[in-house]
């Protein structure tokens, strides 16, 4: 009976040893795999957290890009209103016309310089109707489609408007230089100036009504220089448009009223 009893308490001894060996074993490792989780727990919770503030900055950048094109539409608006009034300063000098207000929405500097506005047929734009800003004569219409139309500027190389001197009246017709040769967006050349003609640096240029597609008195702009021709035979002369073509934005066409 006492060698059961010694047999029993030496494999509960031996069981106990061994338990408390594995525990000691096993609880480095225990705590080993808890740090490491608990890295895991931090790391996951800082990338929701940089995933949180990426979302918060992705919206405000949208809602700073958005107040940014609302108030460059606002500014837009304030622009063409303010084009807008100027251009009616016209009604009273051309009442044979309507003034037609339109918006530049497209320019091709590939051949020449032409711009496109949002009118057309629909809205009576024809053919040849002059075009013209708040400051001078733009050009004039040179395609039509139902809702757009295509204008031909004053500083493209194939236009030719009839101008005269404003005081003076020296007569001669105003040729773009925009074209595929030349990019000069800012000059004109006045042609066909008469060698006793008397014009003069400033001197203002306006259409003469001369053709019937212009009407007479819309500002052209000024004489830089007057040089004599390659002929010999006659002078020209170099013109600052009025209109500053590279700004364009709002225009006016004259539609001519139906008699």
């Amino acid at each position: 009976m006492v060698k059961k009893i010694i047999k029993i308490l030496t494999v509960i001894g031996l069981l106990i040893i061994i338990i408390i060996t594995i525990n000691t074993f096993i609880s480095p490792q225990n705590h080993l795999l808890s740090s490491v989780w608990s890295e895991i727990n931090s790391k996951r919770s800082y990338l929701d957290e940089l995933s949180k503030i990426r979302k918060e900055n992705s919206l405000l950048k949208t809602k700073e890009k958005q107040l940014k094109f609302d108030s460059q539409e606002i500014e837009q608006e304030k622009r063409k209103n303010i084009e807008l009034s100027k251009l009616l300063a016209f009604k009273d000098q051309f009442k044979e016309n309507k003034l037609l207000g339109a918006n530049i929405i497209d320019i091709d500097e590939n051949k020449g310089f032409c711009v496109t506005i949002d009118r057309g047929s629909i809205d009576s734009v024809t053919l040849d109707d002059a075009v013209i800003s708040s400051n001078g004569l733009v050009g004039r219409v040179s395609s039509v489609k139902k809702n757009s139309a295509e204008v031909t500027c004053i500083i493209d190389s194939t236009s030719r408007v009839a101008a005269t001197t404003k005081g003076s009246g020296c007569d001669g017709i105003i040729n773009g230089c925009f074209g595929l040769e030349s990019k000069i967006a800012d000059t004109c050349k006045m042609l066909f100036l008469s060698n006793d003609v008397n014009v003069n640096y400033g001197d203002k240029i306006i259409t003469s009504g001369i053709g019937g597609v212009f009407p007479k008195g819309i500002p052209i702009g000024q004489i830089l220089e007057v040089r004599k021709s390659d002929n010999d035979i006659n002078y020209y002369a170099t013109v600052k448009p009025a209109v500053d073509f590279k700004k364009l934005e709002f225009v006016a066409v004259l539609i001519k009223n139906k008699s």
